[in-house]
């Protein structure tokens, strides 16, 4: 079985070839991550495919998390007043 990234770019080159659209892929250890590595880092990746696993977790995902806090605070306040 071949690994993930030479699938990924076995699938990039398909799309090319068939239907002339560039396209980028996330890699995750679950869905969550790939869809995450996608929207932050593949789109930006030279080759297009950005990969995370379980050990970036506190390092990444977590860092987007704290980075956006500030978006979901009012939506906590609000909910608390109508208690």
């Amino acid at each position: 079985m071949a690994d993930k990234f030479t699938i990924a770019r076995t699938i990039q080159r398909t799309v090319w070839q068939e239907l002339r659209l560039v396209v980028t892929i996330g890699i995750g250890d679950n869905p969550l991550l790939a869809k995450l590595v996608l929207d932050n880092e593949g789109k930006n990746a030279p080759n297009g495919i950005s990969y995370w696993s379980y050990e970036d977790v506190p390092t990444k995902v977590w860092a987007i998390i704290y980075t956006c806090r500030h978006m979901y605070v009012p939506v906590f306040k609000k909910q608390k007043g109508r208690r």
